[in-house]
């Protein structure tokens, strides 16, 4: 079983990042992560942390763009 790759935005050269794995519910997830994935590790080095970070900050974003329509 292969590993998909969908990608809808660009990361550009001079951009330090990272291909992090991750143990999903149906298993292995495989995320690119930037500078702001790295600044938040700096508080807390939990790779899980920052996604829950990042999953909080995608689902409050989320409000804001539905009160906005």
């Amino acid at each position: 079983h292969g590993v998909e790759i969908h990608a809808d935005w660009l990361v550009l050269s001079d951009s330090p990042g990272a291909l992090i794995e991750l143990e999903g519910a149906e298993g292995a997830e495989y995320w690119v992560v930037l500078n702001n994935f790295f600044a938040i590790t700096r508080y807390n080095r939990s790779k899980l942390y920052a996604m829950a970070v990042h999953q909080l900050s995608e689902r409050i974003l989320g409000k804001f763009e539905k009160r906005s329509r």
